[in-house]
């Protein structure tokens, strides 16, 4: 009698750290497939991917903080097979720009794309003072070698962006032709 109790109870801890074992397999689990919420929300005209252009455009930005370039990442705004309407392939600073609609989009439009791509607000900074997380300078910007005043976030992206190694839609559907777009972004302390 005592040897069947026994083997009762063994087998109801077994069982009950089986079944411990197997919540805290699926806690972890989903902890780690859930999709991770970011820290840069972005709005739903920047948050879709792009599957058919309405156009496409390509601006060139060049960023640098005390001196330093700052390398505008590869990758911006793919994820897996999705593309934003704004986003980069490589690290030589062109904005692809491939909406959906024929709408405008701003530099702080891409700003949050990179901001959202990186999980990190501090790519969404842009004014007067102040270029990602480096508060204490003079920012300017250039847009083919003209100052820009104003709000920067709020430049628009042109259109026919683009040049001969990078070619804008416009110029291809014999529209306005393409313009070479640099904007230059510089802090100095």
């Amino acid at each position: 009698m005592q040897q069947v109790q026994r083997q009762r109870r063994n087998r109801t801890i077994a069982s009950i750290t089986v079944a411990v074992v197997l919540v805290a397999v699926i806690v972890t689990a989903a902890a780690f497939l859930a999709p991770k919420s970011s820290l840069v929300t972005l709005p739903g005209y920047l948050d879709q991917c792009a599957s058919s252009a309405s156009y496409h455009a390509h601006v060139h930005l060049a960023i640098s903080v005390s001196g330093s370039a700052v390398t505008v990442d590869a990758g911006i705004g793919l994820q897996g097979g999705c593309n934003r309407p704004l986003h980069t392939h490589a690290t030589d600073g062109v904005i692809h720009v491939e909406p959906n609609e024929n709408r405008d989009y701003t530099l702080g439009d891409f700003l949050l794309i990179w901001g959202n791509w990186k999980n990190d607000p501090q790519y969404t900074i842009l004014n007067s003072t102040q270029v990602f997380n480096n508060p204490h300078g003079t920012v300017k910007m250039t847009v083919n070698g003209n100052p820009f005043s104003g709000d920067m976030k709020s430049y628009q992206l042109p259109k026919i962006a683009g040049d001969p190694a990078e070619p804008c839609s416009a110029n291809s559907t014999g529209g306005s032709p393409c313009v070479r777009t640099d904007v230059v972004i510089t802090e100095t302390p």
